[in-house]
């Protein structure tokens, strides 16, 4: 057996080792492959000057030069005990104030508060969302943990014990945001071993996976709870990644390669397909792990390196093609998507790039929408000074590349992948309201942990109190950040503070105010701003049916009907548009009978029950369309044909009250006698 040393020393020493290591190889059976490197208590016949030379050798080198690692030792495994400990502890204190959040109306009302599947969890929410896609999204691994979770947080509480009387759940949020904690606390302790497996001592690397965990622009992915699946994505992708950089390169201990355990191999790949299955947008894994391993064995010929890791990363990437290709077939695409043409895609995503380093060095105003859709940012011209930073950096990049200095361009690449699928070469649903979004940046904060980690290992004092001031600064910053996740009212709001130009942020106020409303101010306040979403996208459907439901309520039904109809024209085939609507024309039916319009009354009663039936076949999971039909039967004195419809909204939606109230009455009326007809003479 062969001791193989990587090194980089003069040649005689170098030369004079190596044959010196090379004799006494084939004759010690203390160099045979194992856990631990040869050293002087399992050598005992090497004499002092072999390890004079070694301990030469070592220094000349540098620990990043020279794969010969100390064995580990009692101190070093304590260090690593006490990095983890002070990693969790950090993330809790930081991130604390997520416990006290509740869902908000971005996503998680229709992903879990109130989704029929979820009210109550169980099996058939598994089979469900196994065979079906929802929200243009088919990622059936993270619906299988919300609803593992869902099950601890269900509280079957009666009806009329919840909420709005519209707006009734039965899941508590607390454990969705513990959820998203503790998948953050283990995806930093993997980030931790992937900064070790670069030849990171334990506490500049515990810096680095501080950086990544505590940075400002982690807090949407925590506090968003529909973020789960881009933190379960990136936990599982970078598990993967781990198992494979320690497949692919030598055992940490060791001097000599190792042939990879099939084993390691198999975990790996699973780990990386049911990423895939928790959010597609992870298929550049294997490209990231091709960079790190490059890095891992920088040492090494990068042809030696390519030669031993295109098998794994051929197959990575062909099940990310297979993953991108199904994707496209059993998730729809968003019709309200205006991507761009194809030459000024890279445009885009230039302008998309300069954000992100932006939003890094200067994590203030941070928000969950930012108002940066592709049309936006051509017509703005804005792209021409974000630009110029990643421009730059590519341009620097290249030259420390051609100098020989692989860190810094694998560093680069590693946080160019992270965010490759959602730079807006590719269109995605998020464009319509922005291309950058911060929960897009989770993994390229890797790379993020990587240079902090790089500064913490330069043992100066100065640099070691810069960055641990840093890290404290970012984590207070985060902390404060998890006030703005709070509930509907506070993520809005703070984003109208930053500036008076997100129709999504005006929409959810209009739609909360609406549901909320106690007094006539409140809707005021609802109408104000739904008029204001749909100043700002005039194109936007629920803008106008949150300002139809406000009108509605204010007696101003001929308005609301109007708002109504412009909505439906926008999404003809939308499933709130269409309950909306037929809401509305039952609505206007009663003030026409009001005013002694019965036959004008009864054609706006039918074309309720029109479009109500349209959007109960279109949408039979849909309980609003489902009550919105019922009750227009009840209107026009159908209560026999309202009791299946209701039915079928009770059985969405068990607790929702109106839905309840509905069927008592259809109950009711069924009871009364019916009026007897007259014999025709």
């Amino acid at each position: 057996m062969v001791a193989h040393l990587r090194i980089r020393a003069p040649t005689h020493l170098r030369l004079c080792t190596f044959m010196h290591l090379q004799v006494r190889a084939f004759t010690h059976p203390a160099y045979a492959l194992g856990p631990s490197p040869p050293n002087a208590s399992t050598l005992p016949g090497i004499d002092d000057n072999l390890h004079r030379n070694l301990g030469k050798l070592h220094r000349m080198a540098g620990p990043n030069d020279l794969n010969l690692h100390a064995p580990p030792t009692t101190e070093d495994a304590s260090s690593l005990r006490s990095a983890r400990f002070v990693i969790i502890i950090a993330i809790l204190i930081t991130y604390a104030g997520l416990l006290s959040a509740d869902f908000t109306s971005w996503d998680d009302y229709n992903t879990l508060a109130r989704n029929p599947q979820f009210n109550p969890p169980g099996l058939h929410t598994l089979i469900h969302y196994a065979t079906h896609e929802h929200m243009n999204l088919y990622v059936p691994v993270t619906y299988a943990v919300w609803t593992a979770v869902a099950l601890l947080a269900h509280n079957p509480a009666p009806a009329g014990a919840l909420g709005p009387a519209d707006a009734s759940t039965t899941l508590a949020a607390m454990p969705f945001h513990a959820a998203n904690i503790l998948l953050h606390i283990l995806t930093s302790l993997i980030v931790l071993h992937v900064l070790q497996r670069l030849r990171f001592r334990v506490w500049p690397a515990c810096f680095g996976t501080l950086a990544f965990a505590l940075h400002p622009v982690q807090v949407e992915s925590l506090g968003w709870i529909s973020g789960l699946k881009d933190l379960l994505a990136w936990t599982l992708a970078l598990a993967s990644i781990a198992l494979a950089l320690r497949a692919s390169s030598a055992r940490p201990g060791s001097i000599v390669s190792v042939p990879a355990d099939r084993r390691v191999w198999f975990g790996s790949a699973l780990l990386f397909v049911l990423a895939l299955l928790a959010k597609p947008s992870v298929v550049v894994a294997p490209l990231v792990f091709l960079v790190l391993l490059i890095a891992v064995r920088n040492t090494d010929p990068l042809i030696s390196v390519l030669r031993s890791a295109w098998k794994p990363v051929v197959i990575g990437l062909f099940i990310s093609a297979l993953a991108v290709v199904g994707s496209r077939f059993v998730q729809p695409q968003s019709s309200f998507v205006d991507a761009p043409a194809i030459p000024l895609r890279p445009v885009v995503a230039l302008d998309t790039l300069g954000f992100y380093l932006h939003k890094i060095v200067w994590p203030v105003d941070l928000t969950f929408d930012y108002s940066r859709p592709p049309r936006a940012v051509i017509e703005s011209r804005a792209y021409f000074m974000t630009s110029i930073a990643p421009l730059l950096i590519l341009l620097l990049v290249i030259v420390l590349a051609r100098r020989g200095l692989r860190q810094p361009a694998c560093l680069a690449a590693v946080a160019l992948l992270g965010v490759l699928p959602v730079l807006g070469l590719i269109s995605f649903d998020m464009q319509q309201y922005s291309t950058p979004a911060d929960h897009y940046l989770y993994p390229s904060l890797l790379a993020l942990g990587w240079l902090i980690a790089f500064f913490a290992a330069r043992s100066k004092p100065a640099l070691t109190i810069a960055t641990s001031l840093l890290l404290i600064l970012w984590a207070v910053m985060s902390s404060r950040q998890t006030d703005v996740w709070q509930n509907s009212i506070t993520l809005y709001e703070h984003r109208l503070a930053i500036d008076d130009q997100s129709w999504p942020a005006h929409q959810g106020l209009a739609a909360h105010f609406v549901e909320n409303a106690k007094t006539p101010d409140d809707l005021e306040r609802a109408l104000h701003h739904a008029e204001r979403a749909t100043e700002i996208n005039p194109n936007f459907a629920l803008g106008f049916i949150s300002k139809s439901n406000a009108l509605r309520r204010l007696g101003r039904t001929d308005e609301a009907l109007r708002a109504g109809q412009q909505a439906s024209q926008l999404e003809p085939d939308d499933p709130a548009t269409l309950a909306n609507l037929t809401a509305l024309l039952a609505d206007h039916a009663r003030n026409l009978d009001a005013t002694g319009h019965t036959e004008d009354a009864a054609q706006y009663r039918l074309e309720a029950i029109r479009i109500g039936q349209r959007a109960a076949k279109l949408f039979p999971d849909d309980p609003d369309a489902q009550l919105n039909l019922g009750l227009a039967f009840l209107d026009a004195d159908r209560p026999e044909e309202a009791v299946a419809p209701l039915d079928r909204a009770i059985h969405l939606r068990p607790t929702h009250i109106p839905s309840l109230k509905a069927r008592a009455a259809a109950e009711e009326a069924r009871r009364q006698p019916t009026p007897a007809t007259p014999p025709t003479p």
